[in-house]
């Protein structure tokens, strides 16, 4: 073998890495003009000269003599060569890279799939998947299941230069199985080392796209099994060459195919005469040789010893050392003979000494991208460095199914509004994809559910969508969000979801009327529709025995509305043992769709008064819902509105602990704490609530803030808080007229166009009685004026949350209200009515908005 002038070393080098690698004469004429003229070539030579010519122990390559024909040697390039590899090849790969005329020689584009609407046919019992994303260089063209063969048929295509072994794993219940039945894949002749038990050799994935120039097959590839019955899903592993953890069994066969037919044959044709041959055809004709395959394969089958190679750097040292010998010894002599028939005598051996150059180059880039300070071949220059050497693809016969929604009307209105007509769907899976559909609402049967069918859907993938109630003009008034996973092992899956009626928007037109209220009739409770109660201020006498209405509170999550209440009644049992109450105060919850349902109520009376504090944030430790407990202090505890029953006054747990008396207006903040206005002294009080229940003892303390005055800060008759979905905190100040801004550290906040106070619309006349904010970030407030004894005494105002005036409604006569996500307003009403066990109890309302 003729030694290379050192002029023409950098270009051999550089044109025998794999993705430089061109046998196409105008291909490799442009890659040979960007090596000559890339920034590190004249560097790269000087150093080569320097050097010296190749030797046993010196020179820019070592010669080492090759035990199958010692009369050869191979060249093994130097450390010094190596380490300057990466800073020469990185400029000339840049430049391949972003060079358009060499689009689909040495480089492609893998295009990804744009999500789009699709019909959704029925999956059952056969379904088709052609929507799965490319991985790695693999388009999956098609994925077919039968259900009655319970077979698979894949079809790929593998748009990178390099081979992939693609293995099967049979599972049941998540576990690998051995395949019961199971006939070997592995060409004939090979050493059954190459799987094992429960992982099985399936076949090769050959490229798809030009190999070293050579135009290769662009059909898909497919791959057809049948489900063992022993087994109830798949997961096939692509192996081959790349960067990253190196798996034996997996990435041996395609690595060892990629650097004999990808790599190696190329090399050898390069310095070879092809003139007058039909390289491709020549080339199709070796890569469907069975016989030579075997052997391909059964030359790496030492690739296979764990303990040997550990890594991928360790496989590429081996292919460095030992390609040249694999091609000019026994174990590929068969194909070496196909080679020199074709190409001439002494083909293979002509090229023997730099058949270990692409292991060896790729393994110095390698080895540069992991050293501190390297990265010169980063992935990005390099497909084969960007690419891993296996991944997998997970399939069963659930892997696509259909999906059928129940759609119910909303749960707190309990059937379809009676200008609704239609139910549209839209669901979106799997990145993008989707579907629609429509059904009628059923007239006979507001209250019935609709169900829509959407088939071949796929599985284990996050699904959202939108459902619509339309009415006949096609405006919506009831909708919801579809948002969650889909993880399913049947074929067909099914979702129920709840519109919730769409809330009128709220303006300076939007008026509240009354829809109904809370009634107790045979001993259990329900909602009832009608006019709104006539009670005001002035029926809290003694004859009514109900005297004060403390507060309202809604867990919406729950479906629940707390109140507390305190009645006129003698001789009560007293909730703290011992004895009876005069004027007891009570605690009680019902459901805000189904009142009986969510009823949980005390059988005794406090002498303190108590609270109930609700919230649907998920930020707020514990169950989000809270009694206190005035008893012997001023406990919050846990409320678990789960089941219906009785508050647990037994316990002995609390989340925290406030300190004063005369607390009202508590609220709950998402960043997890509690607060209170204090109207004795004007303070207020904030407290961390503890992430769990704990021990009395051992309950957070509150920290009491402000106090009495006008400067920002201060307050003046505080009576009720609200937090906004922005986490400000709004105290409602009777005493000011006014309500004033704070962030979430209690700082004066200018939340009112510059201002911390919302000065309000009524005057010295009226009485602020309770606060509340919606989801929209409007704030109600509810007041009287006067002495509050006639209905149209009562005002319902509404504020934007910037403060500006919105609307104002004249007769919503209640003494308390909280607002839920669709803008209805429930208030505690001055209204007595008789509970189940003939307690006297405030009634409640609900209360729409229109206009």
């Amino acid at each position: 073998m003729d030694v290379l002038p050192p002029f023409q070393v950098p270009g051999a080098i550089a044109a025998s890495f794999p993705e430089l690698l061109m046998l196409t004469p105008s291909i490799r004429t442009l890659i040979s003009g960007i090596i000559s003229n890339s920034a590190g070539q004249q560097s790269f030579l000087q150093l080569i000269e320097q050097q010296g010519a190749p030797g046993d122990s010196s020179g820019w390559a070592y010669t080492r003599t090759l035990a199958a024909q010692p009369a050869l040697y191979r060249l093994e390039l130097s450390p010094q060569t190596c380490a300057a590899l990466p800073a020469f090849m990185q400029p000339i790969l840049n430049q391949a890279m972003n060079t358009p005329e060499l689009e689909n020689w040495v480089w492609t584009v893998q295009q990804g799939s744009l999500p789009a609407p699709v019909p959704g046919p029925s999956s059952i019992p056969d379904w088709q998947l052609t929507s799965l994303a490319p991985q790695n260089g693999v388009i999956f063209s098609g994925i077919k299941f039968s259900g009655n063969h319970n077979a698979f048929s894949l079809a790929l295509t593998n748009q990178i230069a390099r081979h992939l072994g693609v293995y099967i794993e049979f599972l049941r219940g998540g576990d690998c199985v051995a395949p019961a039945n199971w006939q070997s894949r592995l060409p004939g002749g090979v050493t059954p080392a190459f799987e094992t038990a429960t992982l099985k050799y399936l076949g090769l994935l050959l490229p798809n796209t030009a190999t070293a120039g050579i135009a290769v097959a662009t059909a898909a590839q497919t791959f057809n099994l049948t489900l063992p019955g022993n087994a109830d899903a798949i997961r096939l592993s692509f192996g081959g060459m790349g960067n990253g953890s190196w798996q034996n069994i997996q990435d041996s066969a395609g690595t060892i195919a990629s650097f004999i037919y990808d790599y190696t044959v190329p090399l050898i044709l390069s310095r070879a005469s092809t003139s007058g041959v039909d390289v491709a055809s020549w080339f199709q004709t070796l890569l469907a040789s069975q016989s030579i395959l075997a052997d391909v394969l059964n030359a790496g089958q030492s690739l296979l010893a764990t303990a040997d190679f550990p890594s991928v750097n360790s496989v590429l040292q081996w292919l460095s050392d030992n390609t040249s010998e694999l091609m000019l010894g026994n174990a590929l002599a068969s194909l070496r003979t196909e080679i020199d028939k074709k190409f001439g005598a002494a083909t293979v051996e002509n090229a023997a000494a730099c058949l270990g150059w692409p292991a060896q180059i790729l393994l110095s880039l390698l080895e540069d991208l992991h050293n501190p300070g390297g990265g010169y071949a980063i992935a990005t220059t390099s497909r084969l460095l960007a690419l891993p050497p296996q991944f997998s693809l997970s399939l069963s016969p659930d892997s696509v199914v259909d999906l059928l929604v129940t759609v119910q009307p909303d749960a707190g209105y309990g059937q379809w509004p009676l200008q609704a007509e239609k139910v549209n769907i839209t669901l979106n899976y799997s990145g993008g994809y989707s579907q629609q559909r429509q059904a009628d609402i059923p007239r006979s049967n507001l209250a019935g559910a609709v169900s829509l069918a959407f088939g071949s859907v796929i599985n284990q993938c996050q699904l959202n969508g939108r459902v619509t109630v339309n009415d006949s003009a096609g405006t919506p008034v009831s909708g919801c969000l579809i948002n969650g996973p889909l993880n399913t092992t049947t074929r067909q899956a099914a979702l129920s979801v709840h519109v919730l009626d769409t809330a009128v928007s709220i303006g300076t037109a939007t008026r509240y009327y009354h829809k109904c209220k809370l009634a107790c009739n045979d001993g259990e409770f329900s909602w009832i529709n009608g006019a709104a109660p006539t009670a005001t201020l002035a029926d809290l006498t003694v004859s009514s025995q109900l005297s004060q209405l403390i507060d309202i509170t809604l867990q919406q999550s729950r479906s629940s509305l707390g109140y507390c209440w305190r009645t006129m009644e003698q001789g009560v049992k007293d909730c703290n043992g011992g004895g009876m109450v005069s004027n007891p105060y009570y605690i009680q919850n019902i459901g805000v769709a189904e009142a009986q349902s969510g009823l949980k109520t005390i059988n005794c009376g406090f002498v303190q008064k108590p609270a109930l504090v609700y919230a649907d944030s998920p930020l707020i430790p514990g169950p989000g819902s809270f009694y206190l407990d005035p008893r012997n202090g001023c406990y919050l505890r846990p409320v678990d509105l789960s089941a219906a029953g009785n508050f647990d006054l037994g316990t002995h747990l609390a989340a925290a602990q406030f300190g004063g008396n005369n607390l009202a207006g508590f609220s709950l903040h998402p960043d997890g704490f509690a607060l209170a206005v204090n109207w004795g002294n004007a303070k207020l009080e904030q407290v961390t609530l503890a992430a769990e229940a704990v021990s009395e003892q051992d309950a957070p303390q509150a920290q009491v803030l402000s106090g009495p005055g006008t400067q920002p800060g201060l307050l003046t008759g505080p009576v009720a808080t609200a937090v906004t979905p922005a986490g400000f905190i709004l105290v409602l100040e009777n005493g000011g007229k006014r309500v004033q801004a704070f962030d979430r550290y209690f700082n004066p906040a200018p939340l009112f166009n510059g201002s911390v106070w919302l000065s309000l619309q009524a005057a010295g006349e009226a009485t602020y009685q309770d606060i509340a904010v919606a989801a929209n970030g409007c704030i109600y407030l509810l007041l009287y004026l006067g002495a509050g004894a006639s209905v149209t005494d009562y005002l319902l105002e509404i504020y934007q949350p910037d403060g500006a005036f919105l609307s104002r409604t004249i007769g919503v006569n209640g003494a308390r209200l909280v607002v839920d996500s669709q803008c209805v307003v429930y208030t505690l009403n001055f209204e007595a009515i008789s509970g189940p066990d003939k307690r006297v109890q405030p009634s409640i309302s609900k209360w729409l908005p229109q206009g």
